[in-house]
């Protein structure tokens, strides 16, 4: 009796143990909302962790990526609770990753940022400035009006830069309007101290730089440094050019043939 109860205790011992073996821990992560999140929201997730059949309640370590690898980040959350990741404004859209890790566990999920093409339009004393807030390049046409003048800007602005341009009017208060359609910005009563007839706005890294031969007409400047006009000038002068050297390297070789 004693030898059968000895050997149904072993048993079970073993099938303790066995069952103890085989509480494998699993992890997961379950994104809780819809995708693609847009700048300035919260993702929220969960991770959750498991140790058989029962949750099993610890910390875990969860890195985000974007998928060139621009942005890294790493959070340590709890397991089996909401928890949320802010989606900030520098972020890139497109896909992303998010890899939770617990011990020798690991899981990755993907997500997507929306593109968001905004900018910030700033006027400080006589200076527009304007901002890539967005998450994208930023590649719209700006309308700039000073008084009753209006002038179109073509930008090409990478996440997070800026461009300048120096208002430039007789001297006098204006009412300036800048908007790509979308996002607007009115502000009156701006001091401009122009001394000549021009208004608009100007590149201050193009005027004066002599580039195209002498001093710049601020009156025309835009935003390309050669006019459609100028082109075909230039190309013709490059041709001659070219022209020159081709009959001076064959007038060098007929020479030379003379005098063997």
């Amino acid at each position: 009796m004693k030898e059968k109860i000895g050997v149904l205790v072993l048993v079970l011992a073993i099938l303790f143990s066995l069952s103890f073996i085989s509480a494998e821990i699993s992890i997961d992560v379950s994104i809780a909302q819809k995708v693609p999140v847009s700048m300035g929201d919260k993702l929220q997730f969960e991770v959750r962790l498991v140790e058989g059949t029962t949750p099993l309640n610890d910390n875990v370590d969860v890195y985000f990526s974007d998928a060139l690898g621009n942005k890294n980040l790493k959070s340590t959350v709890k397991s089996n609770e909401n928890n949320f990741f802010q989606i900030e404004t520098d972020f890139p859209s497109g896909l992303w990753n998010v890899k939770a890790v617990y011990k020798d566990k690991q899981v990755e999920r993907s997500f997507s940022i929306a593109e968001k093409s905004t900018v910030e339009f700033v006027i400080e004393a006589d200076k527009l400035i304007v901002r890539n807030t967005g998450n994208v390049r930023y590649t719209k046409p700006i309308q700039i009006t000073i008084g009753s003048e209006e002038q179109t800007k073509t930008l090409n602005l990478k996440v997070g830069e800026e461009k300048e341009w120096k208002l430039i009017a007789p001297d006098g208060t204006y009412n300036i309007i800048v908007t790509d359609g979308e996002k607007t910005l009115n502000k009156e009563n701006v001091q401009l101290l122009g001394t000549g007839n021009v208004i608009g706005a100007i590149d201050e890294g193009v005027m004066g730089t002599g580039l195209l031969g002498g001093p710049v007409d601020p009156s025309k400047v835009d935003s390309k440094f050669l006019s459609k006009g100028k082109i075909p000038i230039a190309l013709a002068f490059v041709g001659a050019v070219f022209g020159i050297g081709v009959l001076l390297l064959i007038e060098n070789r007929i020479t030379k043939k003379k005098r063997r």
